[in-house]
């Protein structure tokens, strides 16, 4: 379901007006279209904006054929941090990111302590979140991919430091 500001994409082949057309969700919850003027998108699939358009298209061409694509996820996110990350912060939510794209995407360095990632998902009902601890090694030494979880809008990936790469500081 999508929110402001997301941004989305109009696929309307024989439709110039609208035809490659990229526009932002405002904070009102909808979108200006050129030739449909105001349509009002927040809480709805790209599916659904898809018929939406399709069907006001209709009233000024013949078999009007709209899609919608979501050209980039603003408004849900999970978060990866940790000091001794590469790409630590607010990452973008698509609902198809797992930990292992997560954490690739971070990227580990040589303080990091991958037996120890920590995948924490908050509760949204004022109930008790949880958190599980992930051992990477498992997934990229023996292909383990049993604890490569699905993300959730608002999950908090941590990679923690080494307490050898402490160590090793010390001396």
């Amino acid at each position: 379901r999508l929110a402001p500001p997301d941004k989305l994409a109009i696929k309307a082949p024989g439709i110039k007006e609208l035809e490659g057309l990229v526009t932002q969700i405002r904070p009102d919850g909808k979108i200006s279209v050129n030739l449909l003027g105001e349509v009002y998108v927040a809480g709805k699939t790209p599916e659904e904006i898809s018929k939406s358009l399709t069907e006001a298209a209709n009233k000024y061409y013949n078999n009007a054929d709209i899609k919608v694509e979501v050209a980039d996820y603003q408004s849900k996110h999970y978060n990866v941090i940790g000091t001794n990350i590469r790409d630590q912060g607010k990452k973008p939510f698509t609902g198809r990111d797992t930990v292992i794209s997560a954490v690739a995407a971070a990227g580990f360095d040589e303080r990091s302590w991958p037996q120890h990632v920590r995948l924490s998902r908050p509760s949204h009902d004022q109930g008790d979140g949880a958190t599980v601890e992930i051992d990477m090694t498992r997934v990229y030494l023996a292909g383990d991919t049993r604890q490569n979880y699905l993300l959730n809008e608002g999950d908090i990936i941590y990679i923690p430091y080494s307490p050898l790469a402490a160590w090793d500081e010390k001396t």
